[in-house]
């Protein structure tokens, strides 16, 4: 009877070592940002995830290459907030409000699509009824 106790416990030791080993294996995310409009790749893009595990605050981060892919291993399972923000673009969480992604251990994400809205421009002259420029005119656009 005590070989069986001795041989049951260290299966449950095996057991919970490898569950542990398990556990400890890091994730990774693959994905590309695009534009919005066009579907078109967007280079250089700050990708980020943004995450909590035991109190402590977990952040990684990418830039996108010049076909919009973005890459980011060794990442600690967690549930995280992506984030993309890119000059000339609407930060991708301030439109469509905080995307959240989590992550098991030994998770490899592969599909991960961002999409980024350019932001908007007003181009003009104010002129008066001759087609002359009016100096110190006040401008104000409404939505």
């Amino acid at each position: 009877m005590t070989n069986k106790l001795l041989s049951l416990a260290a299966a449950f030791i095996l057991i919970a070592a490898a569950a542990g080993q398990t556990a400890d294996k890091p994730a990774s995310v693959r994905g590309s940002v695009i534009d919005s409009v066009t579907g078109a790749p967007i280079p250089r893009v700050h990708v980020t995830l943004s995450g909590n595990s035991n109190g402590t605050q977990l952040l990684y981060g990418a830039m996108t290459t010049p076909d919009g892919k973005f890459s980011i291993d060794s990442i600690t399972p967690a549930r995280y907030i992506t984030s993309a923000e890119r000059v000339g673009y609407v930060a991708a969480n301030l439109l469509s409000g905080p995307t959240s992604l989590t992550l098991q251990a030994d998770d490899r994400k592969t599909d991960v699509t961002l999409k980024l809205t350019p932001t908007g421009a007003i181009a003009g002259r104010v002129t008066d009824s001759d087609g002359q420029p009016v100096e110190g005119s006040n401008v104000v656009a409404e939505g």
